[in-house]
């Protein structure tokens, strides 16, 4: 009986769905509109979005434009790097001098 009912209902929104869909199908014709100056300026500031949507179009434009230009363009890259090795004198035994030498074998004896 529920599950009837579950059946029915889901029917009536899918046909009123379909319903609506086909409505929002129909073509309307368009509309026409006799504005005096004041109601079409009032007109044109409320419909300034369709402006606004114009003007970033066109820098949106002049952007895509800019792209193009810089790829046709030549590219430059470089690197760089320093490597700073610095290579220290080792011995396994120092080399001491004969000076040195004669001093440590005098302070020996």
């Amino acid at each position: 009986m529920k599950s009837k009912r579950i059946v029915e209902i889901i029917f009536i929104f899918w046909l009123c769905g379909i319903c609506l869909i086909t409505n929002a199908q129909k073509n309307n014709p368009p509309q026409t509109y006799a504005f005096s100056a004041r109601q079409a300026v009032e007109y044109a500031l409320q419909n300034a979005v369709e402006v606004k949507n114009a003007l970033l179009d066109i820098k949106l434009q002049k952007e895509t434009n800019k792209e193009v230009t810089a790829s046709a363009l030549p590219q430059i890259t470089g690197t760089g790097s320093l490597n700073y090795n610095q290579k220290w004198p080792c011995r396994l035994f120092p080399t001491l001098s004969l000076p040195v030498l004669m001093a440590y074998s005098f302070k020996i004896m």
